[in-house]
């Protein structure tokens, strides 16, 4: 019993009656506990008028065992209230009355007196005192179990309940902290945004000022001037237009190119072509195969379709290259032969770089140096000490048996290249692999070039030209067929990258390249 004010003992009889209710008294001869109704009920059955009651709030629990009362032991027969209990029935394991025994027990065959039992005090004493201390020990060892269980369970608890709240803070601070780097992520893209629009609009009132100012200025020459200051107005005029508009386009057209649209188409007949290189704003360099074994260099005007200069090699002409700062021309041929010719209007002073029995491929040129794809590697040499050998860069898996790209992104600085397998491959200047591209659309990629923006330009032999995002990762094509050719051997831009020169057999095809948010 529990004798907390807080605690409700509920009556027992009414337990048995599926009844739920406070109880108030305890007999201590039925051992129950017993509400109002109850007691009533048990105080009117005669069976039960000697019983011991006694209020639950009034019972004492002491914690210290004090000496027991014998008078709480009672010899009274609960059947037979006026008779005291003199003997036991062994066969019914009962105490009886006199009358117990006459009425109930008259056919047992070990009844005893209690009197009579005079081993009672060493045998059934021992036997009851035994077992109760071993119940005693054993209850004590449930208790101390389900204590330790109980303080293990609440340390347990306790170490969750202080994780999960550590968990919650963590990644509280982990959200805040990404909320945080989100939004200076997005203060700085929207600050980059502005910026970019900011210069597009800048660029656009210099221009509109530039043309103004062009046309004030072209007006009254053409009023006042003389014909020589007029010519002279013109040609001056007209490279600072070019020059104008080269250095707004940066500004205003960097998300891609939307456009390439036809602008000429020179016919060469007889001239197989297998590599392309502008050489000037009006003038394209051409190498070809014209002969077995044997290849020619044409500088061609793609103005007025008049070829310029003509220029014989023992080789067929497999990849061009030209560096504006030194005016030369760089030739990759079919074979192993790379040289070197100057080239300002005509071609003179060939000079060979290499010539050692491995297949040259591709060729570029960036800051200085000439990359030049040789078997299955990409090697470099100083445009400033070309009689050395070739310098290894790293591995490819290119094949120079036939026609391959390779062409430098100046704005990302990493060189990009065609493969043996057809893939446009993406690396550092040390080899580092940075993406590789190729899908159904793209047949057999013969070439490529990058323009200003790092938009990839792919040309193939079905005819089409492919453009690739500077990201790899995503392709459209911007050409599905071209006007003449079937094939395309190769594709080089002009240095303003605003003119595209798609070149094959006899024939050279001129686009104009428009860039914008398309």
């Amino acid at each position: 019993m529990d004798n907390s004010k807080s605690a409700k003992q509920e009556c027992h009889l009414c337990q048995r009656r599926d009844k739920i209710s406070e109880a108030t008294q305890w007999c201590r001869d039925c051992m129950e506990a017993l509400c109002e109704e109850c007691l009533q009920l048990h105080g009117f059955m005669k069976l039960f008028v000697d019983h011991r009651v006694v209020r639950i709030d009034e019972m004492n629990f002491p914690s210290i065992v004090e000496e027991p009362d014998l008078s709480m032991i009672s010899d009274s027969c609960p059947v037979h209230t006026s008779k005291v209990l003199e003997a036991f029935c062994f066969d019914h394991q009962q105490l009886c009355c006199i009358l117990c025994i006459t009425l109930h027990h008259r056919k047992c065959e070990h009844v005893q007196a209690i009197e009579e039992m005079q081993n009672l005090k060493n045998d059934k004493i021992s036997v009851l005192l035994s077992e109760v201390n071993d119940i005693k020990a054993k209850v004590e060892k449930v208790m101390k179990e389900k204590n330790d269980e109980k303080e293990k369970n609440d340390t347990s608890f306790t170490e969750i309940e202080a994780e999960a709240n550590q968990f919650i803070l963590s990644l509280k601070d982990q959200l805040d902290s990404l909320l945080a780097a989100f939004i200076k992520k997005l203060g700085i893209t929207r600050e980059e945004s502005e910026n970019a629009f900011q210069n597009k609009v800048k660029t656009f009132e210099k221009l509109s000022n530039y043309f103004e100012k062009l046309h004030c200025t072209t007006k009254t020459v053409e009023e006042h001037g003389t014909l020589n200051q007029m010519f002279i107005h013109f040609e001056k005029s007209k490279a600072e237009l070019k020059s104008v508009l080269t250095e707004a386009s940066s500004v205003m057209n960097t998300s891609s190119i939307s456009e390439a649209r036809l602008v000429k188409n020179a016919k060469l007949d007889g001239f197989n072509i297998f590599g392309g290189v502008f050489a000037s704003d009006e003038v394209i360099v051409v190498g070809s195969k014209c002969e077995e074994s044997i290849g020619k260099l044409k500088a061609i005007n793609i103005l007025n379709e008049r070829i310029v200069d003509e220029h014989t090699f023992s080789t067929v002409v497999k990849r061009l290259a030209f560096d504006f700062e030194s005016e030369s021309l760089f030739v990759s041929c079919y074979g192993s032969k790379l040289s070197r010719l100057k080239f300002v209007d005509a071609f003179n002073s060939e000079m060979k770089i290499k010539d050692n029995n491995h297949r040259n491929g591709g060729i570029c040129i960036s800051d200085g140096v000439l990359y030049v794809i040789v078997n299955k590697t990409v090697k470099k040499i100083s445009l400033e000490n070309l009689q050395q050998p070739l310098e290894m860069c790293f591995q490819t898996n290119t094949d120079c048996y036939h026609l391959n790209g390779l062409e430098i992104d100046s704005k990302n600085n990493r060189l990009l290249y065609t493969s043996e397998n057809y893939e446009v491959v993406c690396t550092s200047f040390d080899g580092s692999e940075i993406f590789k591209y190729k899908d159904e659309y793209m047949k057999k990629t013969t070439s490529l070039c990058v323009h200003l923006t790092g938009i990839i330009l792919i040309g193939d032999e079905s005819g089409q030209v492919h453009l690739i995002s500077e990201d790899g990762e995503r392709r459209r094509t911007v050409l599905n067929s071209c006007d003449k050719l079937k094939t395309v051997r190769d594709l080089c831009l002009d240095k303003s990258c605003t003119r595209l020169a798609v070149v094959g057999p006899g024939h050279i095809e001129l686009y104009d390249v428009r860039a914008g948010s398309g």
